[in-house]
């Protein structure tokens, strides 16, 4: 009885280990959604086009999600730049910033506040400074003032 016991613990553990639900999804070449499931905004489709990544480019941004609950005016963003690929990796700069002021960054001047379907749209351009930055990921996390996760993405450059 004791071990069936423990072989049933064991089990249960290395299945929650196996099925993170804040498995990383990866949108485009360059961005990965690292919200995973655990988000409130869950991104099904994101594309810019032309495809590619340079700095002072035109992108036509296009992104499709769903907002599990509403949305208040109280969501914080955190902005990360980080040097990666080094030893010494390190974080380069961080920003706080409101939510809409973040997905700005990503091309889109919408928002997503109500439930159900999103469908944001946008114009993308990478400021030059960008480019400079062989080996960094910018890291978007968005909050809700209660620490709940709205929304993840790392971009890499």
């Amino acid at each position: 009885m004791k071990l069936s016991f423990i072989a049933t613990v064991g089990l249960v553990m290395a299945s929650a280990l196996y099925s993170s639900p804040a498995e990383a999804q990866k949108l485009t070449k360059y961005i990965t959604n690292c919200g995973g499931n655990r988000a409130l905004f869950h991104i099904d489709k994101l594309t810019y086009t032309p495809d590619g990544h340079a700095s002072g480019r035109n992108y036509r941004a296009s992104l499709q999600g769903s907002l599990s609950r509403a949305l208040g005016n109280q969501n914080v963003a955190t902005v990360t730049l980080k040097r990666t690929g080094r030893p010494d990796a390190h974080v380069l700069k961080k920003d706080v910033t409101e939510f809409c002021s973040a997905l700005k960054f990503y091309g889109f001047n919408n928002c997503p506040k109500s439930t159900g379907i999103n469908n944001l749209s946008g114009v993308r351009r990478i400021p030059e400074k960008m480019q400079s930055l062989k080996n960094a990921t910018l890291v978007t996390r968005v909050r809700t003032r209660g620490g709940q996760l709205i929304l993840c993405l790392e971009e890499k450059f």
